[in-house]
């Protein structure tokens, strides 16, 4: 109730701290920007050290349904399978979208929203959204560099 006071008394933006999730069900169509969950960000945490690949990110989404990854790519055209292919060319599982890709590291990063005519290179972090859990193998597999990278 005091992040939707906060707002109408003119806060340009308001965080909620929620320690039992059912609760972002409730915030969602209000003018509440953001709701953490500290059980959430633990499970991200782990997550992140369970996924194979170079998995900096990961977060459930949708109760657990499904995630949102940052991975990197990694290797060369003839090491990986996304390295030198553009996003449209890149065979994801279907219902799997890339929706950002960070190129560069600190003060230097850029943020690129996605298209299917960018071409992935050598450390780009991808951001990806991905519909059913089932899928994270594939996912795995598919920015996996052969073992001639090394």
């Amino acid at each position: 109730m005091s992040a939707l006071l906060v707002k109408r008394l003119g806060a340009k933006r308001s965080i909620i701290i929620l320690e039992k999730s059912i609760y972002a069900d409730l915030l969602r169509n209000t003018d509440v920007d953001v709701t953490v969950s500290p059980t959430q960000a633990s499970l991200g945490e782990i997550l992140r050290h369970i996924r194979y690949g170079d998995v900096v990110n990961a977060q459930e989404i949708y109760h657990g349904k499904a995630e949102a990854l940052e991975i990197i790519a990694h290797g060369t055209k003839k090491s990986s399978r996304v390295v030198g292919k553009t996003l449209g060319e890149i065979d994801f599982p279907r219902g799997v979208s890339v929706g950002a890709i960070v190129r560069g590291e600190g003060d230097q990063a850029v943020v690129m929203m996605a298209e299917p005519d960018m071409t992935v290179v050598d450390d780009d972090h991808l951001i990806l959204f991905v519909p059913n859990k089932k899928m994270i193998p594939r996912i795995e597999e598919l920015f996996a560099v052969d073992v001639g990278f090394f």
